[in-house]
């Protein structure tokens, strides 16, 4: 059993091929609200809880 993600936690997960990574800003029933920095923006996407998210190493600035 994977560990509990929460709110602000850092994740990985897969999306159309690619991996990709943000910060949880909501847990909801089912998925996921993550944002996903850009560059100068960040984009906000909902991702289906399941095997493909995982906890992860947040960028060092």
């Amino acid at each position: 059993m994977s560990e509990e993600i929460k709110t602000g936690d850092w994740v990985s997960f897969k999306s159309f091929g690619f991996t990709n990574e943000g910060r949880v800003v909501k847990v909801e029933d089912g998925s996921y609200s993550v944002e996903v920095p850009t560059g100068a923006t960040s984009v906000y996407v909902d991702v289906p809880k399941g095997p493909k998210v995982r906890k992860a190493d947040p960028p060092q600035e």
